[in-house]
């Protein structure tokens, strides 16, 4: 520790914590104020940092504050419920600063898990993170700011689409192929265009490329008689018990549906291999991926298609979504059965007794679900999850992956930026009904 005088350095190695203190000496009067302002900036180089705090200081700290108070504003959604609002707003807004990060080196964004330093796995990119649950946030805050981390997600990490994590160059961190993460893509692009109405992002010539890179690639794993994929794990990272995911197949129905409307457009000349699939996809998954227990009919999790299959469900890529996403109505009753059950004692992993009941994991068996309650968000009744989420007591309300069902407090995954978009974004959804 030293006092540094106008214009001294310190220099430090690469990584290592430097800490400062600055504290200004004034001496008001009765009945005066002072302002002090801390104008600090990064870059790559010292000249850089040096310009970026200046252009701070010409602009000024009540400028900079006025400018930053209309900006939250701007993103910021009304509804009538205050208190699930406040909830709403805290998580939309902690997605679209936590959930995205723009480089010192290049200026781009980069879609991550969360930069909150107390949350795993961090500075890493996941799609179903990114693509599902952050971009229908950064769809209702900033439509502008979801384009660009649209596009830069393809850019970046479309080159091994399904890969369950990314380094921020666009390496793999974790090869195990998912699905769900797979169909994320096309997803994607389907969700922007629809939800803007801006389909100039299709005359991206990155955007076809990709397209028709999913098309082919979905190849490798297909059955070889039946219009099903397989996948190594789910949406939460499990290990899939069965190759084959009734969720995750519902998720390549969409991909298919998605592909045979874009095709045209971008001129991908001969037909696609998935095209006009959908139907026969669904079919498919009728006949193919359901049990029966205690002499009803329900959707089975996941199925070799040799006569074993699990009954079960991921509460980070539900089966309970599946009306939310178009496969079948909410009063389908192979569905409801399904829904039942998976909401009985009999399921061992319904925390429904519990005083913050929820769905568990084999992973978590005796936590609570936060994705998993989103889910009942986007449901035909959402009032009981509603009233269960203002009763939380998450850390900072911001999201977390799981929590107490005993106490209602974050237990794993706390400041989790992408469940932050995922919670804000069904809200939104269901307060808006």
């Amino acid at each position: 520790p030293r006092a540094l005088a106008a214009g001294a350095t310190v220099a430090a190695e690469n990584g290592t914590a430097i800490r400062f203190r600055g504290a200004p000496r004034r001496e008001p009067g009765p009945g005066q104020r002072g302002v002090a302002e801390f104008h600090i900036a990064a870059a790559v180089e010292r000249d850089g940092a040096e310009a970026r705090a200046r252009t701070l200081q010409r602009v000024g700290g009540a400028e900079l504050v006025r400018a930053a108070r209309l900006e939250l504003a701007r993103m910021q959604r009304r509804v009538r419920d205050v208190a699930l609002g406040a909830i709403l707003n805290r998580n939309l807004l902690f997605n679209a600063f936590y959930a995205v990060a723009r480089a010192i080196d290049d200026d781009r964004v980069y879609p991550i898990v969360s930069r909150a330093p107390d949350c795993p796995p961090g500075p890493v990119f996941r799609e179903r993170d990114a693509l599902a649950w952050s971009l229908p946030a950064l769809l209702v805050t900033d439509s502008a700011l979801a384009r660009e981390v649209l596009l830069r997600a393809l850019e970046q990490f479309s080159h091994q689409p399904g890969a369950e994590l990314h380094y921020l160059d666009g390496g793999l961190l974790s090869p195990s192929f998912s699905l769900d993460g797979f169909c994320a893509y096309a997803l994607a692009i389907d969700r922007y265009t629809r939800e803007t109405g801006d389909e100039s992002i299709l005359d991206e010539p990155i955007v076809g490329e990709v397209l028709r890179d999913l098309d082919d690639l979905i190849l490798d794993r297909l059955h070889p008689e039946l219009l099903l994929a397989t996948t190594e794990i789910l949406a939460s990272g499990e290990l899939a018990t069965h190759p084959y995911v009734t969720y995750d197949n519902v998720q390549l129905w969409a991909l298919a549906g998605v592909i045979t409307r874009l095709w045209p457009r971008l001129g991908g000349g001969a037909r696609s291999n998935l095209s006009g699939a959908a139907e026969e996809i669904a079919a498919t998954i009728w006949s193919h991926c359901t049990v029966e227990v205690d002499g009803y009919r329900l959707l089975a999790w996941s199925t070799d298609l040799e006569g074993e299959a699990a009954v079960y469900d991921d509460p980070e890529g539900s089966l309970m979504l599946l009306p939310a996403l178009g496969f079948c109505d909410a009063d389908d009753p192979l569905w409801r059965n399904t829904v039942d059950f998976l909401h009985s004692a009999r399921y061992p992993f319904w925390l429904g007794d519990r005083a913050f009941p929820g769905m568990a994991s084999r992973t978590w068996p005796d936590r609570a679900s936060l994705p998993g309650l989103c889910t009942a968000l986007l449901g035909p009744d959402p009032e009981d999850a509603l009233a269960l989420i203002e009763r939380l007591r998450l850390e900072g309300d911001v999201a977390c992956l799981t929590y107490d069902p005993d106490t209602g407090e974050t237990v794993d995954g706390a400041y989790h930026a992408a469940a932050a978009g995922l919670l804000g974004w069904t809200l939104w959804q269901a307060l808006g009904r």
